[in-house]
């Protein structure tokens, strides 16, 4: 709030009152519970506190509460799974490292799969290139309806290759 973490002002002692939103939760699973720990599974949106579900689940267990352990196992398109394990990487040698590291890279359109997208014609790459806003006629296909605001769109061009990333502003990009 007004460009600090609710945390670290909690952490200095002042009053913090979060503003309230909806969040959702795709699902929600109790993976063990003893009489002093909860272990919990929880998929979810954007948003979601999951230190914020402890501190309210303790509440209404009449307790306190706090978080021993958080490991976040996907964000976006991104997954631990699809990730390079450190033990294979440490005990290699460099160029082996390295090539275990490369095996396992995303091209940077990839990274951004969870973006709207534009591909471009060929005056579209052209007018990126030079920086210029973009028009329904600079691109061929689209895959959602764009939103004004903040979230990047990948503009590519007919092979794929991400060229920029834009944002929509009235009706261009």
């Amino acid at each position: 709030v007004g460009g600090e973490r609710l945390y670290a002002r909690a952490r200095r002692g002042e009053a913090v009152d979060a503003p309230e939103r909806n969040v959702v939760v795709h699902e929600l699973q109790v993976l063990a519970a003893s009489a002093v720990e909860i272990e919990l599974r929880v998929r979810c949106g954007k948003g979601f506190y999951v230190r914020a579900l402890a501190r309210d689940l303790a509440l209404a267990l009449g307790t306190l509460g706090h978080l021993t352990r958080l490991r976040r196992t996907h964000s976006g398109a991104f997954s631990v799974e699809d990730g390079v394990d450190v033990a294979a990487v440490r005990g290699s040698d460099a160029a082996m490292a390295a090539e275990v590291v490369r095996a396992r890279m995303l091209p940077l359109a990839a990274a951004l799969a969870g973006c709207p997208r534009r591909t471009l014609n060929e005056a579209g790459v052209i007018e990126v290139r030079h920086g210029r806003p973009l028009r329904a006629e600079h691109w061929i296909e689209d895959d959602a309806a764009l939103s004004e605001g903040q979230q990047p769109i990948t503009l590519l061009d007919a092979q794929g290759e991400l060229r920029a990333l834009g944002r929509a502003e009235r009706d261009r990009i």
